[in-house]
């Protein structure tokens, strides 16, 4: 598994240059995600506390990207794609007529992604996962950021 995570690793160093402070790579991009959403929840008190915290946060962004035209046009302006995947994953929950189908669409509309690892090119999965989360929760995160 470790030669996997080297791979990745080796590409991504020879294709965007070392990691680390003052870089604009894609995988900074996910370890300031991932220290984002710990300086919060430390902020709101730290574990079960913090995430109830940050899940409020996260709770007001999606309310106002349902309603807020002027974020709206900023989602669509600046990451068209992520947020007409955002619009598409609401509007497939809402067309769910059983009760999990209701749960999934209150799940995501008000609680953040949990037990997100940091993304370390030496541990096993943890920059895929992480890179799925900021993939599927972009237009969401951009807004907790701003």
């Amino acid at each position: 598994m470790h030669a996997l995570n080297k791979c990745l690793e080796s590409a991504g160093q020879d294709t965007f240059g070392q990691q680390g402070v003052n870089s604009r790579t894609p995988f900074q991009l996910l370890y300031v995600f991932n220290q984002l959403w710990k300086a919060i929840k430390e902020e709101g008190g730290g574990k079960a506390k913090g995430k109830r915290y940050l899940d409020e946060i996260y709770a007001i962004v999606v309310d106002e990207l349902l309603t807020n035209e002027q974020w709206q046009k900023e989602a669509n302006v600046n990451f068209k794609q992520a947020f007409e995947k955002f619009e598409k994953v609401l509007d497939d929950l809402e067309d769910l007529e059983e009760d999990a189908g209701i749960d999934d669409l209150v799940h995501f509309i008000t609680e953040t992604p949990s037990n997100i690892q940091d993304p370390v090119f030496s541990r096993w999965k943890t920059v895929m996962s992480c890179t799925r989360v900021v993939l599927n929760y972009w237009s969401q995160i951009y807004f907790v950021a701003v």
